[in-house]
C-alpha cells in the first residue's frame, strides 16, 4: 500500500510539474526580462539611472530613474520591436500611477491614478487629450511618455 501511495504522489507532482511548465511557456504570458544588457549614469554619480534588459540585442524592458535616487520611476515593457507598455511612478512614492499602453509603436490607451491611492482615476483613449492632460498635470514627464514613434531602437536616453 505504501508503495502505491508513493507512485501516486510521484505521477501526481509530475502530472502538475508538466502542466505548469506548459502553461508557463504559453504565447499569451508577458517574455520574461531576461538580463541586463547595457547601463547608463546619466549624471556621473555612480548609481545606474537607466538600465536595458533582454537578450543579444533584443531589449524587453528599460528602467529610468528620473530623480536619481536609485529606483526606477519610469519602465518600458517591450516586444522587442516597439514599446507596448510604460509604467511611471510621477511622486516618487514607488508605485506605478501612470500606465501608457501602445500598440504597433503608437498610443493605444493611458490611465493615471490622479489622487495616489491606487485607483485608476482618470482614462484616455486619445493620445491628444492625454498629452494635453500631461502637459498642464506632469510636464516634467512629457519627454518620457510623449513620443508619436515608440520604436525600441529609438529608445535613447
Amino acid at each position: 500500500m505504501r508503495k502505491i501511495n508513493i507512485t501516486v504522489i510521484f505521477l501526481g507532482v509530475f502530472f502538475w510539474a508538466n502542466i505548469y511548465a506548459g502553461y508557463s511557456q504559453s504565447p499569451v504570458a508577458p517574455a520574461p526580462v531576461k538580463q541586463e544588457i547595457k547601463n547608463l549614469d546619466v549624471n556621473k554619480d555612480g548609481k545606474r539611472d537607466v538600465v536595458y534588459y533582454g537578450e543579444g540585442k533584443n531589449i524587453s524592458q528599460v528602467k529610468v530613474d528620473r530623480n536619481y535616487d536609485g529606483k526606477p520611476d519610469v519602465v518600458y515593457y517591450s516586444d522587442g520591436k516597439y514599446v507596448t507598455q510604460i509604467k511611471a511612478d510621477s511622486n516618487y512614492d514607488g508605485r506605478g500611477d501612470i500606465v501608457v499602453t501602445l500598440k504597433n509603436g503608437k498610443f493605444e490607451s493611458a490611465q493615471a491614478d490622479t489622487d495616489y491611492d491606487g485607483k485608476t482615476d482618470k482614462k484616455f483613449n486619445d493620445a491628444k487629450e492625454f498629452n494635453k492632460w500631461l502637459n498642464e498635470k506632469l510636464p516634467d514627464l512629457q519627454s518620457y511618455l510623449n513620443k508619436t514613434d515608440w520604436r525600441v531602437s529609438l529608445l535613447n536616453f
